[in-house]
């Protein structure tokens, strides 16, 4: 009998809701729609440095979720609230390129103009269960993405040079 990935992937997802309504972190269930390729989670994760709210979408990547095995792949990602301008993409990529060798988990991207944070996590089919261990994982991305992100923003913003960035780091 084939699993239906796309009906897994939202029960997972509503299971986790659950589980961080428990430990009393907000989220929302964002269901596949026309306007939404896939079933989402929006996680609050408080406010960054600066004050401004971020948000973490957690979603199952289901073309890349066979069938055939038991591996189902989890997406953390979060977009960065600041404006890239084309001229300083060479920079950003020289720091996305030196940042990603240092850390521990995920990798910092640009696309459309936009930077991003993501982390993809292997979770199975077998079980809904494995909420632990993805709120933990949660924990461990927004550590991270607390520890770079005020950098990588200030050598954008041209308040750090590169070169400090790389010393502290």
């Amino acid at each position: 009998m084939a699993i239906d990935n796309e009906k897994l992937a939202l029960q997972k997802i509503q299971y986790l809701h659950e589980k961080f309504a428990e430990i009393e972190v907000k989220s929302k269930v964002l269901e596949r729609s026309p306007q939404l390729d896939m079933s989402t989670l929006l996680v609050s994760a408080g406010k960054d440095y600066t004050g401004r709210e971020q948000r973490i979408n957690l979603a199952y990547l289901l073309e890349l979720s066979e069938e055939e095995t038991n591996i189902m792949l989890l997406q953390f990602f979060t977009e960065l609230p600041t404006e890239l301008d084309a001229a300083q993409i060479p920079l950003i990529e020289t720091i996305v390129s030196f940042i990603n060798t240092r850390m521990p988990i995920g990798h910092f991207g640009i696309q459309n103009n936009k930077m991003h944070y993501r982390y993809v996590m292997v979770d199975t089919k077998d079980s809904v269960d494995h909420a632990m261990q993805t709120i933990e994982t949660f924990f461990m991305y927004l550590d991270i993405l607390d520890i770079f992100q005020e950098s990588v923003e200030s050598v954008i913003s041209g308040s750090m040079t590169l070169d400090t960035l790389k010393a502290k780091f």
